[in-house]
């Protein structure tokens, strides 16, 4: 059994935190460094998270980024540009390009906010030694509506070689 994790418990923990490090009587004093640790966070959480990504790909838009060692920069397929996604006729492709001597994986989340990381790995359709292209399916693509809608997270991980890559949708 998977354990669900919904946005309440965590924030009901950083509140009451901040509440218990706000006080300021003689027992317990503020730990300003902790406070900034929160922080720093919540503003990662919510600018850079599965359910909250910090880039949303639009598809005939490039988009050069740099992955660090051990980081994850979070994104989403928007459905903008994207005719018929509600068919299953329709073909979409995600690219990467990188250098010869990069390897990467490509990690897909279907269950953003439901489980404790239930990423996986994507293997691309074609390979080139500086691209890689991924199947993407109507759901990958398909807008989220409403809150309790489950959203999907997608994010690169790069194993060795040079972290500037490009990615966009086709």
């Amino acid at each position: 059994m998977k354990l669900h994790i919904t946005i309440f418990f965590p924030l009901a923990l950083i509140i009451s935190l901040f509440s218990f490090l706000g006080c300021e009587d003689e027992t317990v004093k503020a730990d300003p460094l902790l406070q900034l640790y929160i922080i720093n966070y919540m503003d990662l959480h919510y600018t850079n998270s599965c359910q909250y990504p910090k880039i949303t790909l639009t598809k005939g838009n490039t988009f050069p980024i740099e992955i660090k060692k051990d980081e994850r920069i979070w994104f989403r397929f928007s459905n903008i540009n994207n005719a018929n996604i509600n068919t299953n006729a329709s073909v979409y492709s995600f690219k990467i390009s990188k250098q010869p001597n990069t390897e990467l994986l490509f990690f897909t989340n279907d269950s953003c906010g439901r489980y404790i990381d239930s990423s996986y790995v994507r293997l691309p359709s074609t390979v080139t030694p500086t691209e890689l292209t991924y199947k993407l399916y109507p759901s990958d693509i398909r807008r989220s509506e409403g809150v309790a809608q489950i959203k999907n997270g997608y994010y690169i991980e790069v194993i060795s070689g040079d972290p500037n890559i490009v990615i966009w949708q086709e």
